[in-house]
């Protein structure tokens, strides 16, 4: 924020948001572009969509939870590992056959 404090006048950061509000530009209107085209392609193929169909909207708490699903995944996984190893040792396994 510094920087920006130092490069850039109030009233031109207000001209930009202003601007933003009537010409949206960012990560989010490039999405919506991608979702577009995907609709323009889909109904020319004889399908009945809208770019809504094509894009989810962001939320914050829906990607947490997908985070936290894979990271409880993940320790699953490494702890399933670690017990067939303790199994395999028991059984007298090598190299991972029997």
């Amino acid at each position: 924020m510094g920087q920006l404090d130092r490069t850039m006048s109030s009233k031109e950061l207000t001209e930009w948001m202003v601007y933003a509000t009537i010409e949206p530009f960012g990560p989010a209107r490039e999405d919506y572009r991608a979702a577009l085209h995907a609709s323009v392609v889909a109904n020319c193929n004889g399908a009945k969509s809208q770019p809504d169909d094509f894009i989810k909207p962001f939320s914050h708490a829906e990607y947490m939870a997908e985070v936290k699903e894979k990271e409880e995944q993940e320790r699953f996984t490494r702890k399933q590992e670690a017990q067939m190893a303790i199994l395999k040792r028991m059984m007298g396994a090598k190299n991972g056959r029997n």
